[in-house]
């Protein structure tokens, strides 16, 4: 039996369910720039925001040392 195993990670990587899942809002619907002052881009800041927390909160990091 053949198996494929990719080992190129660093240049893509295939996301899991829940990845995808929680990112498809912003890929089709709040796609604004979050560094932009408009409304649809306040959207996209306010859920970058709680994105980072929840990150660094998982890591014990501080949310501005997550890009």
């Amino acid at each position: 039996m053949s198996r494929f195993v990719y080992a190129d990670n660093a240049a893509t990587t295939a996301v899991s369910d829940t990845c995808f899942n929680a990112m498809t809002p912003f890929l089709r619907e709040q796609y604004g720039n979050p560094s932009s002052i408009y409304r649809f881009g306040g959207a996209a800041k306010k859920a970058l925001t709680e994105a980072r927390e929840k990150v660094a909160k998982a890591l014990g990091a501080e949310s501005s040392e997550i890009f």
